[in-house]
């Protein structure tokens, strides 16, 4: 399954914020057979939320994103390298 890397400008957020947007996101996911919410990071200087998902399409992410309420500036296929690959 493809790897894509989602970029989302946030703006500032409280920590309820953030929690909702994570709920909501959570609830859409089932409606999207294949998406895989892997994990995310938070830039709250930057104001910059950045999650990592697989999925069949880049357009399921959009519309997740659409769905759940959550912005998404940018999706693009990545390719995962691990430092145990290379030990």
């Amino acid at each position: 399954m493809p790897l894509y890397r989602v970029d989302r400008r946030m703006g500032a957020l409280s920590a309820d914020d953030l929690d909702a947007a994570v709920f909501r996101s959570l609830a859409c996911l089932p409606h999207f057979q294949g998406l895989v919410w892997l994990r995310s990071y938070h830039d709250a200087a930057a104001g910059q939320l950045t999650c990592y998902f697989e999925a069949a399409r880049p357009d399921d992410i959009r519309q997740h994103a659409e769905m759940a309420h959550v912005p998404c500036d940018a999706v693009a296929e990545v390719t995962e390298y691990l430092p145990d690959g290379y030990r």
